[in-house]
């Protein structure tokens, strides 16, 4: 099921640049993906200025979905941050970074896949430039080259996981900027959520 429907405003008055970016947004797309439909049937086209909202029975991941992304607007930077990633999602990614497919890629990771995923951190660690170990619930990955900025956000996690999740793809430069701001901040130790000024009070 696919359907279309106009974004005239969302009201945020903590934040007026998400406001005014929520305005950009004019065209967005509701899709149930069904079984068997691939990754590529569910993003169709991307462009800016478009959102696809999807929920699905895990047919594909995370990294299928970034793949099919990537096959439309070419090379790419990319920055993610994920409570989890298996080891073929981490291969798929070192290899995009090896064949210039991603020209830059940076990482936060809940600081737990030391413990689950031990083989798959040893990996990433010798392999991607640069990675951040926190406490990491988040699932969101920035995708911006000269002339795409787009988000991919949702449930689900760099990994095969057959439960239903949901997400969106935001092709908006504003929203995309935003979230690549806490995302570098964090990267950089720079407490982009003033958690240790919380923890001194407390």
């Amino acid at each position: 099921m696919s359907s279309l429907f106009e974004i005239n405003n969302i009201p945020d008055p903590k934040n007026p640049k998400l406001k005014s970016a929520s305005k950009k947004v004019e065209q967005a797309e509701i899709i149930t993906s069904k079984a068997q439909q691939t990754a590529s049937e569910v993003v169709g086209k991307v462009e800016m200025g478009k959102t696809i909202h999807f929920v699905s029975a895990c047919e594909w991941s995370c990294i299928d979905m970034l793949n099919v992304i990537l096959d439309q607007i070419g090379p790419a930077e990319i920055t993610i941050a994920t409570w989890s990633v298996s080891e073929d999602s981490a291969r798929s990614l070192i290899k995009s970074v090896e064949t210039g497919r991603i020209t830059k890629l940076s990482t936060i990771f809940d600081w737990r896949i030391k413990v689950r995923r031990p083989e798959v951190f040893e990996l990433a660690k010798f392999n991607i430039c640069n990675i951040k170990l926190s406490t990491c619930h988040a699932k969101t990955t920035v995708i911006q080259n000269d002339k795409y900025q787009i988000v991919l956000l949702g449930s689900a996690n760099y990994t095969a996981n057959p439960r239903i999740e949901t997400g969106m793809i935001c092709c908006n430069k504003e929203v995309a900027d935003f979230h690549k701001a806490w995302m570098d901040e964090e990267l950089q130790n720079a407490d982009p959520f003033n958690t240790t000024k919380r923890n001194k009070k407390g």
